[in-house]
């Protein structure tokens, strides 16, 4: 991966985790319960995906001891 190619990406991540505030703010202010439910999913997927993660970590880790 180049340089320009990692600003890029960062540049990305900036601009979502904007555009991500901004859609929080207009909802708390016009549509609160649906932000309350919104917020629970985005941790029940973030719970996921940490458990996947060290789930796939576990799974690296039993292959590599069969070798």
């Amino acid at each position: 991966m180049t340089a320009s190619e990692r600003v890029g990406m960062a540049e990305e991540k900036a601009r979502s985790r904007e555009r991500s505030a901004y859609l929080h703010r207009l909802l708390s202010e016009r549509e609160p319960a649906f932000l309350a439910t919104l917020r629970a999913a985005e941790r029940q997927v973030d719970a996921e995906l940490t458990r996947g993660t060290g789930e796939m970590a576990a799974l690296r880790e039993l292959g590599s001891d069969e070798r």
